[in-house]
């Protein structure tokens, strides 16, 4: 004979209380009240975040896949398809993305540098058709990723991801050009024909004795310039102190101290003193925002470090490329003021005085540089050639002060946004990479003083790496809602 529960619940099912299965209607009537407050709020299955976009690894790949091939193969007439090849790319990514909600806080000047340039082809000193085409887009380009980044879905690992890229690459780079000056002729890349055509007394000046009396190209690296490892050796000195601050594992600060090493040897041996300026100018913004931010000890670590290498370096590279090195590097902590009029301030000197007067609102497009070169058509007295050294000579020449006040006064936006991040106390991460990126950023600026920065493959990084920080930090200041309210 079956047991009969005592339990109230077992005896209402026997007898059909209004509680057991017989009563639903009751229980509905005595529970109802709760199950309605709760249907208010219903957790749904929370979506699975949408991973972050690989197109600026891409970018970067595909733009040192180019390099390379300039370089160390024979492309003949495919060379200047691609030179152009990375800056098409950004107009493509500058045409192809959707654009979006998000805006760096430098687009507003940077849409009135492309108007301005957009407007300059139709200057009446514009080297035809073809060459102010071809240089407005090229600044549209290099600009373009302060446009087509903020589209794309990036994070915080997104920007480490393309700043490990960078400082492998251009720690190899730097390795390289180190070795072409150990083992001259080998790992040798092809010379600039634009470099070439500007004549044997030129090409001359951009070599260096060894101390057993050969001539050799200053270290070329990856590129197809010589010297221009050495801003490769820059890349590594300031992105290995970044990783440096920001990873505590031993290997990888031993390998950014080596990255270092190379780099700030590199830039001995080629010897490009304005970017030994730049290096020192870069490191104490650095430091300064560290000590802004509290981390003076690790500003003081770095700085020891820093300039523990620089002289280290200095007397390692003398020994390897003899007296002229020596005699050349020590003019920077003698007379600097002196060597900077006699290398570059005149060039300055000669913009304000003789230049701005004659082209307040520009001298045309393409009559300067690599545009000119491959594009350009100089059998025109009225649009001949003009030589430019450094980049407020190139932005006078190609917008006259309306370019030259947009330009500052988009990298004065950029420079307070990235200086913002990195006094940020927030829990993404980006603060020692806004440092350092900061430090990158004035050193980039110092150098417009003695080479036209923002016209080549440096300032289409200058832009897509402040553009990237920028939207990694939108990006993290943005919650994620796990709950959504149902009516």
């Amino acid at each position: 004979m079956p047991h009969a529960s005592n339990h109230p619940a077992s005896q209402g099912a026997a007898a059909g209380h209004p509680g057991t299965q017989n009563g639903t209607r009751g229980s509905t009537a005595a529970f109802g009240h709760r199950s309605r407050r709760r249907s208010a709020f219903v957790r749904y299955p929370m979506r699975a975040p949408r991973r972050p976009s690989c197109v600026p690894e891409a970018f970067l790949l595909f733009e040192f896949a180019c390099q390379l091939a300039l370089a160390f193969t024979t492309l003949s007439a495919a060379r200047v398809l691609v030179r152009v090849a990375a800056f098409a790319a950004s107009l493509a990514l500058l045409v192809a993305l959707r654009p979006g909600r998000r805006a760096h806080p430098a687009q507003g000047p940077a849409f009135w540098i492309v108007l301005i340039v957009a407007l300059s082809i139709f200057h009446p000193s514009t080297n035809g058709w073809l060459a102010g085409a071809a240089q407005a887009s090229l600044y549209i380009a290099i600009v373009g990723p302060l446009f087509w980044v903020p589209r794309l879905r990036v994070d915080a690992q997104t920007l480490r991801r393309v700043l490990l890229i960078v400082w492998t690459f251009q720690t190899v780079n730097a390795g390289v050009g180190v070795l072409q000056v150990y083992f001259p002729g080998h790992l040798q890349p092809n010379l600039s024909a634009a470099v070439a055509s500007v004549g044997d007394a030129y090409v001359k000046d951009l070599h260096l004795a060894t101390p057993d009396g050969r001539w050799i190209f200053r270290p070329m690296g990856l590129s197809d310039v010589p010297g221009g490892a050495a801003m490769a050796g820059l890349y590594a000195v300031l992105l290995g102190m970044g990783f440096f601050l920001s990873r505590r594992a031993l290997w990888i600060r031993l390998a950014c101290v080596t990255s270092m090493s190379l780099g700030i040897f590199c830039i001995y041996l080629s010897q490009v003193r304005s970017l030994l300026a730049v290096l020192v100018v870069s490191g104490i913004a650095f430091g300064a925002v560290l000590v802004w931010r509290g981390q003076k000890m690790q500003s003081i670590v770095l700085s020891v470090m820093l300039a523990t290498l620089v002289m280290s370096g200095f007397h390692y590279a003398a020994s390897i490329g003899g007296a002229d090195i020596g005699s050349r590097l020590a003019a920077i902590t003698d007379h600097p003021e002196e060597m900077y009029l006699q290398e570059r301030g005149h060039f300055l000197i000669e913009t304000i005085q003789d230049a701005l007067p004659k082209y307040p609102l520009g001298a045309g497009l393409g009559r300067w540089g690599m545009t000119n070169h491959y594009f350009g058509d100089n059998t025109n007295s009225e649009s001949a050639p003009l030589w430019v050294e450094i980049q407020w000579t190139g932005w006078l020449f190609d917008g006259g002060v309306p370019l030259i006040l947009a330009y500052v006064i988009a990298l004065a936006v950029t420079l307070r946004a990235t200086l913002k991040i990195a006094l940020s106390h927030d829990r993404s991460g980006l603060w020692p990479w806004a440092a350092m990126l900061f430090g990158y950023d004035m050193g980039a600026i110092a150098n417009t003083f003695a080479y036209p920065v923002f016209i080549g493959q440096s300032g289409l990084e200058f832009w897509l790496f402040n553009a990237l920080l920028w939207s990694a930090a939108d990006a993290a200041r943005r919650p994620r809602s796990m709950l959504r309210l149902k009516p």
